[in-house]
């Protein structure tokens, strides 16, 4: 099975054409004071205790026969799951205690375990879950018990012996449930217990408990280390060890200095300082599951106070040692640890050449920007000096360029005065004499259920926090909500505004916008601005050959940028826009159109307020554009896919793209033709997906597609085809028809790679146009079926009956990937 004569030909100068194109488009090599230092920041994220667990495993661990289970919500008996699942070399999954979430026993699913070790008893881990893994063909089932949760660290204490954990065991505080206190130091010390293959015993606040006396008697340790201070293990329990070998004691004045403490003897232990796992001090699920993971596979688990990062002592240990970092794992969901962080690291990773703006118009916070360009000539280049410009707005002329100072920020948000606050009589917080009166929402843009009112046109942040709005007062019900009343001119919130931090109101809707031609807009900052669906605050939808590079566009209610004819957008950052870091199309008014090239860029946790995924909330996405390029971007953590082309795209390219951790697909091609999809990595995206959605790359309705040289791992599809019967587009039959997919390297992880058809036609399982050749394949080789073709098809099926990748190399799930012939390479973004 070859493809057609046509559709190679076609190859054969599309080569040419790319071979131009990347020579082209490629950057050269920063200067020597811009060059990487070396290290990768990667965030897994989850805004559950069970989501993290899994995020984490898919990710680490591609295939294990062995799990270990532990209560979510509660963390009496997790408390000593580390060091057991490091001596297992297993992944830690949390469950709720009746049943299993389905992510978790997705991963179930995918592991196919034949033996899971559950922590705690049936009043822990419910008997239910365990019926449930066996019905997942779990064999062997193991319980580490006791009546009390001291018993279970006693009875976990005798499994680590058992199975060769030597190490003196560490003693924390055990007592409270929930989130309450009481796990902090126990949960610190996690990887370096999990590293040393030490147990964690547990003990009152005042005194030692029978069963934790017990079983140091029986173990007769040469030393007992206490993790905490007398706050936490006091000392009359300290002298009551004394008994049972000499003490010692890990502690600081809070849990965070502890955490350093234990770092400390982690780098003291000989430990590989070269990974980092930053976890938020206040989330025990995050910092549990990071923590039995890097005593597994390696690394330093560090707490961070996330209202503080800029002084932490977390940031002080690492910026001290960032000469031996090749790897920073941030675990937790953005609103349990800030972006903050992966974004100055990142930036240190990557730090930026010196900037110094052209000789141009100045431009000062408080003057009026757009009088200033009045006043001036086309072509005229314009200045932003340092400091918070707020609501400027801008119609530049043809040829206007406009560039900033380091630190230049335009802002399109007010302040909210809150000192006249008061409590209404159902308990919320009401701040009068706001008057702004935002437009409705489009009556096109789509919601997801329950969040409609946070696509009415404006937002309220509380210092770094965007809150959720209600669109109806009485709808509002929880502490991070809130509502514009704009018949009384007030804002309702759900919690004391004293509490919360600067608010701000974001009001402009826009920052540049008009129909000028080869306008360029560079080393900026442009934040919360109360943008429409699909407008950008950067919004070049109806200009010609807009250059906007080297900016950062953060917290815009809808896009951060909309392109138009020709716009090109390069090394910036487009991050926390509540629909889409970038939208838009080629076209004008008059039909008119040019090639829109989005390179070097970083699209972060976008998708954040109530847009549907589908209408195009995401990273990146073009729609009806001839010729368009994704070079060497950076889509990663968005509510939606990374990076998309949709309705009647000709020709796009996507070209040595990182896309990892977003929710549905990382490269998305739909109702396209004439698509290229080459060198790029696609890890982890899709985790939360559903149906058949959610992969690597997923090629949805569009005919003559080739994919090819892409790395893809830990996606919840890796490479998945669907045809589900869209009509014909502008170009063509929107079918899955001269589909090409070579030379990929391809872990199958959850689902199976392949052609889903929808439309009750499986005579298109039989077009010989489909073409699947010279790939490499990273198989479980305990599983059967490997990849889907209207069916479960086995290995032999595929290259026999179906003859596809007759030359392809099939693998162990856990060989070590290709590398892309033209990698992604980080480049330095925003507005440095």
């Amino acid at each position: 099975m070859t493809p057609s004569l046509q559709l190679r030909s076609f190859r054969a100068a599309l080569v040419v054409l790319l071979v131009a194109l990347i020579a082209v488009m490629v950057p050269v090599a920063p200067p020597a004071d811009a060059q990487s230092t070396g290290w990768d920041v990667e965030r897994f994220e989850a805004d559950t205790g069970t989501g993290i667990s899994t995020v984490v495993a898919r990710r680490m661990w591609p295939d294990s026969d062995t799990v270990v289970m532990a209560r979510a919500d509660q963390f009496a008996d997790a408390l000593a799951a580390a060091p057991v699942a490091a001596l297992l070399d297993a992944p830690l999954l949390l469950t709720d205690q009746y049943t299993m979430p389905r992510h978790v026993w997705e991963q179930i699913e995918h592991y196919s375990p034949s033996r899971v070790v559950v922590m705690g008893g049936s009043a822990a881990v419910g008997d239910t879950v365990v019926d449930e893994l066996r019905g997942w063909g779990v064999t062997q089932i193991d319980r580490i018990q006791g009546p009390n949760r001291f018993a279970t660290a006693a009875a976990a204490l005798d499994f680590v012996r058992a199975n060769g954990g030597n190490a003196d065991p560490f003693v924390v505080r055990g007592e409270g449930a929930g989130h309450i206190g009481g796990w902090e130091d126990a949960v610190a010390v996690s990887q370096h217990a999990a590293l040393l293959g030490a147990p964690i015993l547990l003990s009152r606040q005042g005194d030692l408990p029978a069963e934790t006396d017990a079983a140091l008697a029986a173990d007769a340790p040469d030393t007992i280390t206490i993790v905490g201070g007398e706050a936490a293990v006091s000392r009359a329990v300290s002298d009551q060890l004394w008994a049972r070998g000499d003490v010692s004691r890990l502690d600081g004045v809070s849990r965070y200095h502890t955490s350093l403490s234990v770092a400390d003897a982690t780098e003291a232990a000989g430990a590989d300082l070269s990974t980092v796992w930053l976890v938020n001090g206040a989330n025990w699920q995050d910092a549990l599951v990071a923590g039995a993971t890097a005593g597994t596979l390696g690394g330093v688990l560090l707490y961070v106070n996330p209202h503080v990062w800029s002084t932490s002592v977390g940031r002080d240990w690492i910026l001290a040692r960032t000469g031996h970092l090749d790897q920073v794992n941030i675990v937790g969901e953005r609103g349990q640890l800030p972006t903050e962080v992966d974004f100055e690291l990142t930036d240190l990773a990557t730090p930026h050449a010196p900037w110094s703006p052209p000789a141009g118009v100045r431009i000062t916070p408080g003057a009026n920007a757009q009088a200033i360009v009045d006043a001036n000539p086309p072509g005229t280049t314009y200045v932003f000096t340092a400091g918070e410009h707020r609501l400027t707005q801008v119609e530049p002329k043809d040829g206007d360029r406009f560039t900033g100072e380091t630190g230049a920020v335009l802002l399109g948000a007010i302040d909210i005065d809150t000192s006249q606050a008061y409590q209404d009589g159902d308990g919320r917080w009401v701040v009068p004499g706001v008057t702004f009166e935002p437009p409705p929402p489009a009556a096109i843009a789509e919601a997801e259920e329950g969040r409609e009112g946070e696509l009415i046109q404006t937002d309220l942040f509380a210092g770094r926090t965007r809150l959720a709005h209600t669109g109806q007062r009485g709808s509002l019900t929880l502490p991070d909500q809130w509502h514009l009343d704009t018949a009384n001119d007030v804002i309702v919130l759900g919690q004391d505004p004293a509490t919360l931090g600067q608010l701000q109101l974001s009001v402009a809707p826009w920052a540049f916008w008009s129909t000028a031609r080869d306008v360029e807009i560079d080393h900026l900052e442009i934040r919360r601005y109360a943008t429409a669906a699909k407008v950008g605050a950067i919004d070049a939808h109806n200009g010609w050959a807009w250059n906007i590079h080297h900016v950062t566009v953060m917290e815009s209610k809808s896009a951060g940028v909309r392109t138009g004819a020709g716009t090109r957008v390069a090394d910036s950052r487009l991050a926390h826009n509540g629909q889409i870091g970038i939208t838009g199309g080629d076209h004008l008014p008059d039909g008119s159109q040019a090639p829109v090239v989005l390179e070097g860029n970083e699209f972060a946790f976008n998708g954040e307020v109530g847009y549907r995924w589908d209408w195009e909330a995401g990273g990146a996405k073009m729609t009806n554009t001839v010729n368009s390029v994704f070079l060497q971007n950076w889509a990663h953590h968005n509510r939606g896919p990374g990076l998309w082309c949709d309705l009647d795209c000709n020709n796009p390219h996507w070209v040595s793209n990182l896309t990892e951790h977003n929710e549905f697909a990382g490269i998305l091609v739909e109702e396209t033709v004439t698509a290229l999809v080459d060198s790029n990595v696609s890890r982890a995206n899709g985790a939360f997906a559903f149906g058949d959605l959610g992969g690597g790359i997923w090629v949805s309705n569009s005919p003559d597609t080739e994919v090819r040289s892409n790395v893809l791992e830990s996606n919840r599809f890796p490479i998945m085809a669907n045809h589900n019967g869209i009509p014909s587009g502008e170009f063509g039959v929107l079918e899955i028809a001269d589909l090409y997919v070579h030379s990929n390297d391809i872990r199958i992880d959850a689902y199976l790679p392949g052609l889903r058809v929808t439309t009750n036609e499986p005579e298109r399982y039989e077009r010989d146009d489909l073409v699947w050749e010279s790939n490499v394949y990273r198989l479980r080789e305990d599983r059967a079926e490997h990849f889907w073709w209207g069916r479960k098809v086995t290995v032999p099926e595929w290259t026999g009956q179906l003859r596809f990748d007759t030359d392809g190399r099939f693998l162990p799930v856990d060989a070590t990937a290709m590398a892309p012939p033209a990698p992604f390479r980080t480049r330095p973004y925003g507005s440095g």
